[in-house]
Parts: C-alpha cells; sequence; structure tokens
C-alpha cells in the first residue's frame, strides 16, 4: 500500500489552518521555482479547470505574482499592497478570471527561504465576505514563522531530496516528476491536463516517456518501484 503524499498532508493541513483562522471561499497552496514562477499548485473550493486558464492566459498579470515581491520582504500581501505593481487602467485579471469565479478579495501568504520565496498561499474571498482586514493579516502573521519552518526544515529537503534521486536515478525532467507525483495521488489523465495545463496527449506521452524511463508497463508497477515500502509521512508535523 503506498502511503500518504507527504507534500499534499502539509499543503492541506496548512491551507486549512489559514481557513480557520480568516474567512475564505477558496484557496490555494504553491510551491516557486528559481525562475519565481508558482508551480505544483494544490487547491481548495476551486475548480481545476480554472488552473490551465491561469497559467496560460492570466499568470503574467497576476498582480500577486511572488515575481512582483521578489526583491521585497513582504510576507503578506493584500490588494493595498499590489497597486505599486498593477497598472490600474487593466483590470483584465480581475474582471476576467477572478471576478467570474466569484472572487472579489485575495491575500496573499510568501513563505520564504532567507529572502527567497519558495512557496506561497492565496486566499480568496466572495463579494459578500469582504476585504481582508488588519485583523486578519495578524492573525497569519502569528502562524505565519510555524508554517515557514514546518516547510523548510521538513518538507523542501525532503521534497529536493527524493527529486534528486529521480534526476539522477531515472533522468526525470521536473515535468515528468511533477507527473509522477500526481500519479502517486491517483490522479486520472483528465486531472493531469487539467492541473498541469496541458493537452491529454502530452500527458500521455510523458507518461509513456516515464514508463520507459524507469523500465515498467503500468502505474502499479511504476508505483510500487518507486515508493512502495518508503515511509513518506511526517507524523510529527500537526498544524
Amino acid at each position: 500500500m503506498i502511503e500518504p503524499n507527504y507534500v499534499t498532508q502539509y499543503t492541506q493541513k496548512t491551507l486549512g489552518l489559514c481557513e480557520r483562522l480568516v474567512a475564505t471561499s477558496a484557496s490555494c497552496f504553491y510551491f516557486v521555482n528559481n525562475e519565481r514562477g508558482p508551480f505544483g499548485h494544490s487547491l481548495r473550493n476551486m475548480l481545476e479547470e480554472t488552473l490551465p486558464a491561469y497559467t496560460q492566459e492570466f499568470e503574467h498579470i497576476d498582480p500577486f505574482h511572488p515575481k512582483n515581491f521578489a526583491q521585497t520582504d513582504k510576507l503578506i500581501v493584500t490588494g493595498e499592497d499590489v497597486h505599486r505593481h498593477w497598472d490600474p487602467s487593466d483590470d483584465s485579471y480581475f474582471r476576467e478570471f477572478m471576478i467570474p469565479q466569484g472572487v472579489h478579495y485575495e491575500m496573499e501568504v510568501f513563505l520564504r527561504d532567507g529572502s527567497q520565496i519558495v512557496a506561497g498561499i492565496s486566499l480568496l474571498r466572495s463579494k459578500d465576505i469582504g476585504p481582508f482586514s488588519s485583523e486578519d493579516r495578524c492573525r497569519l502573521e502569528s502562524v505565519h514563522d510555524y508554517i515557514q519552518y514546518a516547510l523548510n526544515s521538513h518538507i523542501l529537503p525532503k521534497k529536493d531530496s527524493e527529486t534528486d534521486l529521480l534526476v539522477r536515478q531515472y533522468n526525470l525532467s521536473p515535468r515528468q516528476i511533477e507527473v509522477v507525483r500526481l500519479l502517486r495521488e491517483g490522479a486520472s489523465n483528465k486531472k493531469l491536463s487539467a492541473h498541469l495545463g496541458i493537452s491529454l496527449p502530452t500527458v500521455k506521452t510523458h507518461i509513456s516517456q516515464i514508463f520507459e524511463k524507469v523500465g515498467v508497463r503500468s502505474r502499479t508497477d511504476l508505483l510500487s518501484k518507486l515508493y512502495l515500502g518508503k515511509h513518506e509521512v511526517l507524523e510529527h508535523i500537526t498544524l
């Protein structure tokens, strides 16, 4: 039996903690790569179909994008903080992407390793809940260091070690590693397509190439060879 994904455990517990502290209508946890791009999104109360639309059409105009705050020391960002990065005359991000989903307010929480943003949390609110307040910011600030410590001391080292092993032993690409992790969670081809923002034929190509590199013929054989018997759950992290 394959054990639960420690990354999913951490991201879902973190989102749950944030939602208990401040009212939200939806939320998202994501990691940030060295090019300051978000990846590995974990969604709550959001349709998987929204992710391809974001990555393909709206990510480059997202005023809350981590690249806009990479050179700052900001940890928690609200709408008031994005004005210096956002041209008010171009409201397409909000008008065409956020509002059609019923989202009118956003608060972003950045998690850093030193000065580098390595992950982020998007907390979203509908119009009826209202904007985020200074009290909401204070509640999140009270747990920020704990969430960041758990990420940097337990999750990222294990994640990096796993990535190094998959690259060194099987020469998997970053995209193929992300596919493997989603397969481990039981994702279907359709879910992989929506989550990664790629077509179904591309998904099938990635899976075929992964099978060839690892030397297996099925998903079951793949997961058994890579993960069966490995203890992956960080039982001591309780968020």
